[in-house]
């Protein structure tokens, strides 16, 4: 089942694991000479470049990314023991999930997405 909030805590880890490396090297690429002070300059500025994206962003993608998994429906059919036609349910997309056999009044196994 997908969870927002695990996604995004999930999202964030990874962008600030990549993110404020990414940017202290690039950052260090524009010294002339790197000393103690460009050093630190290169740490802080990576540093809160991270605290000022990284959440963000992994908040707007674990929204967009739960959007899209709730948008999508299933279809199709299921079919159980006996001939195709008595034992067939229709899937049909929408909010719920109506599976049913005209014949028998349920269907044995059923369909579902968590």
């Amino acid at each position: 089942m997908l969870n927002p909030d695990q996604l995004k805590s999930d999202l964030k880890d990874t962008f600030s694991q990549i993110i404020p490396t990414a940017i202290e090297v690039c950052m260090r690429g524009t010294f002339v000479e790197l000393n103690d002070k460009s050093q630190e300059l290169c740490e802080n500025f990576a540093k809160q470049f991270d605290d000022m994206v990284s959440d963000n962003l992994a908040e707007r993608i674990a929204d967009i990314i739960d959007k899209y998994v709730k948008s999508m429906c299933i279809y199709g059919m299921v079919l159980t023991t006996g001939s195709p036609v008595t034992q067939q349910a229709m899937i049909n997309p929408g909010g719920s999930l109506n599976v049913t056999n005209p014949v028998a009044g349920v269907l044995p196994n059923v369909l579902g997405i968590k």
